[in-house]
Protein backbone atom coordinates (compact mmCIF):
# COMPACT_ATOMS: atom_id res chain seq x y z
CA UNK A 1 0.00 0.00 0.00
CA UNK A 2 1.22 3.25 -0.67
CA UNK A 3 1.69 5.93 1.64
CA UNK A 4 1.48 9.14 -0.70
CA UNK A 5 -0.98 9.43 -2.96
CA UNK A 6 -0.51 10.74 -6.37
CA UNK A 7 -2.10 14.25 -4.98
CA UNK A 8 0.98 14.83 -2.70
CA UNK A 9 3.58 13.38 -4.80
CA UNK A 10 2.06 15.86 -7.11
CA UNK A 11 2.28 18.48 -4.55
CA UNK A 12 5.85 17.44 -3.43
CA UNK A 13 7.16 17.62 -7.24
CA UNK A 14 5.78 21.00 -7.05
CA UNK A 15 7.59 22.23 -3.54
CA UNK A 16 10.77 20.76 -4.54
CA UNK A 17 11.03 22.12 -8.10
CA UNK A 18 10.48 25.59 -6.73
CA UNK A 19 12.24 25.35 -3.24
CA UNK A 20 15.08 22.65 -3.38
CA UNK A 21 18.04 24.62 -4.88
CA UNK A 22 20.52 21.56 -4.77
CA UNK A 23 20.81 18.15 -4.70
CA UNK A 24 20.41 16.66 -1.13
CA UNK A 25 20.65 13.07 0.27
CA UNK A 26 19.00 11.67 3.02
CA UNK A 27 20.55 8.59 4.78
CA UNK A 28 18.12 7.13 6.82
CA UNK A 29 19.28 4.29 9.32
CA UNK A 30 17.00 1.83 10.13
CA UNK A 31 16.98 -2.24 11.18
CA UNK A 32 14.60 -5.02 10.20
CA UNK A 33 14.31 -6.00 14.01
CA UNK A 34 12.69 -4.67 17.23
CA UNK A 35 11.55 -1.49 15.31
CA UNK A 36 7.55 -0.86 14.39
CA UNK A 37 7.82 2.25 12.28
CA UNK A 38 11.47 1.17 10.08
CA UNK A 39 9.62 -0.49 7.47
CA UNK A 40 7.35 3.02 7.24
CA UNK A 41 10.06 5.22 7.29
CA UNK A 42 11.71 3.02 4.62
CA UNK A 43 8.97 3.03 2.34
CA UNK A 44 7.94 6.73 2.91
CA UNK A 45 11.51 7.96 2.13
CA UNK A 46 11.45 6.04 -1.20
CA UNK A 47 7.85 7.01 -1.94
CA UNK A 48 9.30 10.62 -1.85
CA UNK A 49 12.69 9.86 -3.68
CA UNK A 50 10.06 8.42 -6.78
CA UNK A 51 8.43 11.64 -7.22
CA UNK A 52 11.78 13.56 -7.17
CA UNK A 53 14.76 11.04 -8.26
CA UNK A 54 16.71 14.48 -9.61
CA UNK A 55 16.43 15.88 -6.59
CA UNK A 56 16.87 13.50 -3.68
CA UNK A 57 19.20 10.68 -3.39
CA UNK A 58 18.91 8.26 -0.53
CA UNK A 59 21.07 5.74 1.18
CA UNK A 60 19.85 2.83 3.57
CA UNK A 61 21.75 1.63 5.91
CA UNK A 62 21.08 -1.26 8.89
CA UNK A 63 22.42 -0.61 12.14
CA UNK A 64 21.74 -4.30 12.66
CA UNK A 65 25.43 -4.90 11.10
CA UNK A 66 28.68 -3.40 13.12
CA UNK A 67 29.85 -0.97 9.59
CA UNK A 68 26.01 0.78 9.73
CA UNK A 69 26.46 0.95 13.59
CA UNK A 70 29.97 2.85 12.96
CA UNK A 71 28.34 5.32 10.57
CA UNK A 72 25.50 6.30 12.57
CA UNK A 73 28.25 7.36 15.49
CA UNK A 74 29.89 9.48 12.86
CA UNK A 75 26.98 11.43 12.69
CA UNK A 76 26.46 11.35 16.45
CA UNK A 77 23.66 9.62 16.40
CA UNK A 78 22.40 6.54 18.32
CA UNK A 79 22.51 3.21 16.22
CA UNK A 80 19.62 1.78 18.44
CA UNK A 81 17.67 4.82 18.12
CA UNK A 82 15.72 4.04 14.63
CA UNK A 83 14.74 5.19 12.26
CA UNK A 84 16.63 8.29 12.09
CA UNK A 85 17.25 10.34 8.96
CA UNK A 86 20.32 12.74 8.33
CA UNK A 87 19.91 15.17 5.48
CA UNK A 88 23.28 15.49 3.68
CA UNK A 89 23.94 19.16 1.49
CA UNK A 90 24.62 18.91 -2.42
CA UNK A 91 28.70 18.38 -1.00
CA UNK A 92 27.64 15.50 1.43
CA UNK A 93 28.13 17.78 4.60
CA UNK A 94 25.85 17.05 7.79
CA UNK A 95 24.55 20.24 7.84
CA UNK A 96 23.03 18.75 11.39
CA UNK A 97 19.25 18.35 10.11
CA UNK A 98 18.59 15.09 11.33
CA UNK A 99 15.33 13.63 12.40
CA UNK A 100 14.67 10.10 14.94
CA UNK A 101 11.66 8.93 14.51
CA UNK A 102 9.17 8.72 11.66
CA UNK A 103 8.14 11.97 10.22
CA UNK A 104 4.23 10.87 9.89
CA UNK A 105 1.29 13.61 10.03
CA UNK A 106 2.15 17.24 10.94
CA UNK A 107 5.78 16.51 11.03
CA UNK A 108 6.05 15.08 7.26
CA UNK A 109 6.51 19.01 7.05
CA UNK A 110 9.77 19.15 9.07
CA UNK A 111 11.17 16.72 7.07
CA UNK A 112 10.08 18.31 3.85
CA UNK A 113 11.68 21.66 4.90
CA UNK A 114 14.64 19.90 6.14
CA UNK A 115 15.53 18.99 2.84
CA UNK A 116 14.80 22.58 1.79
CA UNK A 117 16.67 24.02 4.20
CA UNK A 118 20.01 21.05 3.30
CA UNK A 119 19.59 22.41 -0.25
CA UNK A 120 20.16 26.30 -0.27
CA UNK A 121 23.46 27.97 0.08
CA UNK A 122 22.57 30.27 2.62
CA UNK A 123 19.54 31.58 4.28
CA UNK A 124 18.78 35.21 4.02
CA UNK A 125 19.01 36.41 7.16
CA UNK A 126 19.68 40.24 8.46
CA UNK A 127 23.31 41.45 9.37
CA UNK A 128 21.84 41.20 13.38
CA UNK A 129 20.98 37.54 12.90
CA UNK A 130 24.33 36.84 11.79
CA UNK A 131 25.93 38.65 14.41
CA UNK A 132 23.96 36.90 16.67
CA UNK A 133 24.60 33.30 16.18
CA UNK A 134 28.23 34.42 15.76
CA UNK A 135 28.00 34.28 19.41
CA UNK A 136 27.41 30.57 19.49
CA UNK A 137 30.81 29.34 20.06
CA UNK A 138 29.91 26.06 22.29
CA UNK A 139 29.30 23.14 20.38
CA UNK A 140 25.42 22.75 20.82
CA UNK A 141 22.90 19.52 20.36
CA UNK A 142 19.26 21.25 19.92
CA UNK A 143 16.97 17.92 21.32
CA UNK A 144 13.53 18.79 20.04
CA UNK A 145 10.48 16.56 20.95
CA UNK A 146 8.06 16.53 18.86
CA UNK A 147 4.75 13.99 18.03
CA UNK A 148 2.86 13.82 14.89
CA UNK A 149 -0.44 15.66 16.07
CA UNK A 150 1.20 18.70 17.60
CA UNK A 151 0.48 21.83 15.77
CA UNK A 152 3.12 23.74 16.94
CA UNK A 153 5.80 21.35 16.74
CA UNK A 154 6.78 21.94 12.83
CA UNK A 155 7.71 25.68 13.97
CA UNK A 156 9.86 24.50 16.54
CA UNK A 157 11.51 21.68 14.49
CA UNK A 158 12.34 23.73 11.55
CA UNK A 159 13.93 26.94 13.72
CA UNK A 160 16.07 24.53 15.16
CA UNK A 161 16.92 23.59 11.96
CA UNK A 162 17.54 27.07 10.68
CA UNK A 163 20.31 27.64 12.84
CA UNK A 164 21.42 24.43 12.39
CA UNK A 165 22.27 25.48 8.77
CA UNK A 166 23.17 29.06 10.22
CA UNK A 167 25.76 27.67 13.11
CA UNK A 168 28.38 25.44 12.70
CA UNK A 169 28.49 24.88 16.27
CA UNK A 170 24.03 23.75 16.59
CA UNK A 171 23.32 20.35 15.40
CA UNK A 172 19.25 20.01 15.68
CA UNK A 173 18.36 16.54 16.85
CA UNK A 174 14.35 16.28 16.04
CA UNK A 175 12.92 13.51 17.98
CA UNK A 176 9.34 11.67 18.53
CA UNK A 177 8.33 11.82 21.90
CA UNK A 178 6.11 8.95 21.63
CA UNK A 179 9.03 6.63 19.87
CA UNK A 180 11.49 7.44 22.31
CA UNK A 181 9.50 7.30 25.18
CA UNK A 182 12.95 6.78 27.56
CA UNK A 183 14.39 10.15 26.74
CA UNK A 184 11.01 12.37 26.80
CA UNK A 185 11.11 10.53 30.45
CA UNK A 186 14.76 11.42 31.30
CA UNK A 187 13.65 15.14 29.78
CA UNK A 188 10.13 15.45 31.51
CA UNK A 189 8.61 15.86 28.61
CA UNK A 190 4.90 16.51 29.71
CA UNK A 191 4.08 19.05 26.67
CA UNK A 192 5.72 19.41 22.88
CA UNK A 193 7.31 20.88 21.72
CA UNK A 194 10.40 20.77 24.07
CA UNK A 195 13.52 22.01 23.55
CA UNK A 196 16.21 20.67 25.08
CA UNK A 197 20.21 21.98 24.64
CA UNK A 198 23.14 20.11 26.09
CA UNK A 199 26.77 20.34 24.48
CA UNK A 200 27.25 18.12 21.67
CA UNK A 201 27.99 14.72 23.18
CA UNK A 202 26.55 15.09 26.54
CA UNK A 203 22.97 14.35 27.74
CA UNK A 204 23.00 17.41 30.45
CA UNK A 205 20.57 19.24 29.64
CA UNK A 206 21.94 23.41 30.32
CA UNK A 207 18.99 24.82 28.91
CA UNK A 208 15.54 23.89 28.45
CA UNK A 209 12.26 25.66 27.23
CA UNK A 210 8.72 24.85 25.98
CA UNK A 211 6.61 25.92 23.13
CA UNK A 212 7.32 27.40 19.60
CA UNK A 213 8.89 30.31 20.04
CA UNK A 214 9.92 32.97 17.57
CA UNK A 215 13.10 32.64 16.08
CA UNK A 216 14.48 35.70 18.27
CA UNK A 217 13.87 34.47 21.29
CA UNK A 218 15.26 30.69 20.15
CA UNK A 219 18.29 32.18 19.24
CA UNK A 220 18.34 33.83 22.55
CA UNK A 221 18.51 30.32 24.24
CA UNK A 222 21.06 28.50 22.10
CA UNK A 223 23.58 32.01 22.99
CA UNK A 224 22.57 31.69 27.08
CA UNK A 225 23.56 27.74 26.27
CA UNK A 226 26.61 28.72 24.79
CA UNK A 227 27.69 31.27 26.98
CA UNK A 228 26.81 28.78 30.20
CA UNK A 229 29.39 26.19 28.73
CA UNK A 230 31.73 29.09 27.79
CA UNK A 231 31.75 29.69 31.50
CA UNK A 232 31.66 25.96 32.63
CA UNK A 233 27.82 25.92 33.85
CA UNK A 234 27.92 22.68 34.49
CA UNK A 235 30.92 21.84 35.72
CA UNK A 236 30.05 21.36 39.47
CA UNK A 237 26.57 21.88 39.23
CA UNK A 238 25.79 18.42 38.32
CA UNK A 239 24.57 18.93 35.13
CA UNK A 240 21.65 21.24 36.40
CA UNK A 241 20.18 23.27 33.45
CA UNK A 242 18.25 26.58 33.20
CA UNK A 243 14.76 25.86 32.48
CA UNK A 244 12.33 28.65 30.27
CA UNK A 245 9.20 28.27 30.72
CA UNK A 246 7.55 31.25 29.13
Amino acid sequence: MQLLNEEVKNQIKEIFNKEVKNPVKVILFTRAFNCETCQYAEQLLKEVHEAVPEKLQIEIVSTADPEGQEKAKQYGLDPDRVPAFVILDKDGKDRGIHYIGLPAGLEFSTFINGVILASVDEIPVDDRVKEMVNNITQPLDVRVFVTTSCGYCPQAAITAYQFAVLSPNVVANVYDAQENPDLSQKYQVVGVPKIVITKQGSDEPVVEFVGAQPPEYFLSYLIQASQKLEKGGLEGAGGSGLIITP
